[in-house]
């Protein structure tokens, strides 16, 4: 009879000693032994025909290790049944036996999270935001809708910094100090660093793509042409192009001022609102409701979040340091994931070690605990996500396609995807709960607060657009649908 030991090495780790007796050794190897003596293939014996102790020769080390791995994952899943046991980062046995003829002692070590325990929700310190939709709001919004829906009239002049101006136009890019390409408007540059486009709408202002551009195509007048050289500098968004020199031929198809429509019924019209009696009364409407959506759905990530870390820093726990690494590498592959295109992604099958490793490690420390502090809350409190939910949030995430169920189809088919949805609707219903059994203080801010990308000193992720202060043109709010 095999016997269990398990000692505590320390809060976090356990060593747990197991022996097989030699006769239950002996016997799982001799009949592994026979099985395969009536499939291999041997030169000289015919199939199902050779001798054991040929057998033995040639395969007998292979097999005991392979019966030795199959008993040592046996008793393993026994006694953590046993001792209910929840195991993380299992090494290796040991010790493997030498021969079938003697007892196997041997051991195993292994991570397990300490036991600890949840703060009550009511002592829970957090305080969260609140929000409404005012008229302010929706009057910055609708003025930023209207900035985003110009009208373009075409005049008859040189090109002055604001205007617009359509251009069909031939670029290509050299090193620094190489010739300067004679660039032809009828033939595109075969170099991989060139192209032409045209029909293409500029605005002329000192935020064109490469410095110097606006100056250089100020005073063009329609069914003009120019040529222009120009450095592009060290901060260029497109890395290709950095300390290279770009070589332009632009062609003014026409010159344009730009104009904004007036706030009114036609405008609505313009906007596809039809078919009620007060267009512009609707576009309010339908604004006012779109707002409201996307402020809840802000202040509750922003509650959540808040809701999270406070019970987080509330449960006292030390985890293995191999779960905190096993965040830290999930990390950094999270963060090259963003950095690299896919293509190199796919050459490189751990792209996470181009980061290193303590530049994450509070970090890491910091998401293991909460991770572990919500599976234990969501155990605890037996709860579940809600299945209507789970599709709520595929719909919500569909509504971005253009062919929305094409991408529903898409999801039900894609069991990882599925996952994602699911803890997304989890997170929301463990939220939920706190918020039902904690007793929160609240703050009062505005919309535009709610939407401030630096909230409390604390970078906000994932800003809507909309909810604007009237004049600024950095965010454009899009038309509700």
């Amino acid at each position: 009879m095999s016997q269990a030991q398990i000692t505590n090495l320390s809060d976090t780790s356990r060593k747990l000693s197991l022996n097989v007796p030699a006769a239950e050794l002996r016997q799982a190897y001799d009949s592994r032994l026979q099985r395969m003596s009536k499939r291999v293939k041997v030169d000289g014996f015919r199939p199902g025909k050779v001798p054991l102790s040929v057998v033995k020769r040639l395969y007998g080390n292979d097999v005991l290790i392979e019966v030795a791995d199959n008993l040592a994952n046996e008793k393993l899943r026994a006694v953590i049944k046993e001792h209910k046991l929840d195991p993380i980062n299992i090494g290796a046995v040991d010790k493997m036996p030498q021969t079938a003829e003697e007892e196997w002692n041997f051991a195993i070590t292994f991570d397990v999270i300490p036991p600890f325990r949840l703060p009550e929700p009511q002592s829970i310190e957090a305080t969260l935001l609140r929000a409404e939709v005012t008229e302010f709001d929706l009057d910055a919004t609708l003025e930023n809708i209207r900035r985003s829906q110009p009208d373009y009239i075409e005049v008859d002049r040189a090109l002055a910094e604001g205007d617009h101006a359509r251009v069909d136009f031939v670029y290509q890019l050299t090193g620094a100090d190489a010739p300067e390409p004679q660039l032809d408007k009828h033939k595109t540059p075969t170099s991989e660093l060139s192209g032409s486009h045209g029909n293409e709408r500029w605005k002329i202002s000192p935020d064109m793509p490469v410095t110097g551009m606006c100056d250089a195509m100020l005073g063009l007048r329609k069914g003009e042409t120019r040529r222009f050289s120009l450095p592009v500098d060290e901060k260029s968004a497109n890395p290709q192009w950095r300390g290279k020199t770009i070589h332009m031929l632009v062609e003014a198809l026409a010159v344009e001022e730009e104009k904004l429509p007036e706030l009114n019924a036609a405008f609505a019209e313009r906007l596809g609102i039809k078919d009620t009696k007060d267009p512009l009364g609707e576009l309010r409407t339908r604004t006012n409701k779109d707002l409201e959506i996307r402020l809840k759905s802000r202040l509750d990530a922003i509650n959540k979040g808040r809701l999270f870390e406070a019970l987080t820093a509330a449960t006292s726990v030390d985890l293995p340091q191999s779960v905190i690494d096993q965040h830290n590498a999930q990390m950094r592959r999270e963060m090259v994931a963003r950095l690299l295109p896919p293509e190199e992604l796919k050459r490189d099958p751990h792209p996470e070690i181009r980061l290193k490793p303590e530049l994450f490690t509070d970090k890491a420390r910091e998401r293991a605990k909460q991770s572990e502090v919500f599976s234990r809350l969501v155990r605890e409190h037996k709860i579940e996500a809600n299945q209507d939910r789970v599709r709520q949030l595929i719909a919500t995430a569909a509504s971005e396609y253009d062919d929305p169920q094409a991408f529903i189809t898409s999801v039900s088919k894609d069991q990882h995807q599925l996952r994602h949805f699911t803890f997304m609707a989890l997170e929301d219903a463990a939220y939920h709960w706190l918020l039902e059994h904690c007793n929160p203080a609240w703050k009062d801010v505005s919309m535009e607060q709610a939407f401030s990308d630096n909230l409390d000193g604390k970078s906000q992720e994932n800003q809507p657009q909309g909810g604007v202060k009237a004049g600024d043109e950095e965010e454009q709010a899009e038309p509700p649908q």
